[in-house]
């Protein structure tokens, strides 16, 4: 055997172990689901059994935390979207200066929303569709027809 195999055979051997000690964990949640509501109420466990109710507060807490996140995440994703298609120019497509009033390229008026920008879920659409492709919110240019 050559001695430049060992890096990987000890490799190959490290993530055997962490995938058998992995199954091994999940094996003993497993047990310990089912014996649960027998140790509860023996004083024996009482220790444990304390541990593991502030264990599982405080995991509904991040949890709650988490889609808090994820909220905020995409309430500042559809805010970027909007920024952004606000000051894209609609003619050329370049994105603009926030204090330009028209495109730096081409001249045209920039600020304000393109009539094809959907409100809804900020997806920019097609020139001339009904309805947003995303979400399929009746688009405001529809609207003027």
């Amino acid at each position: 055997m050559a001695g430049n195999n060992f890096d990987e055979l000890l490799s190959a051997a490290k993530a055997e172990v962490a995938a058998v000690e992995s199954r091994r964990l999940e094996i003993l949640a497993e047990i310990g689901a089912k014996a649960l509501p027998e140790v509860r109420t023996k004083s024996d466990f009482a220790e444990p059994v304390s541990r593991l109710v502030d264990a599982e507060r405080r995991a509904e807490e991040l949890r709650g935390r988490m889609e808090q996140l994820r909220e905020e995440k995409r309430l500042y994703e559809r805010a970027e979207k909007t920024r952004l298609a606000k000051y894209t120019c609609v003619v050329c497509k370049k994105l603009n200066d926030s204090n330009a009033r028209f495109c730096e390229e081409c001249g045209k008026p920039v600020g304000e929303l393109p009539r094809e920008f959907c409100k809804a879920c900020c997806t920019m659409n097609q020139i001339g569709l009904k309805f947003c492709g995303e979400c399929g919110t009746k688009l405001e240019s529809a609207a003027l027809q």
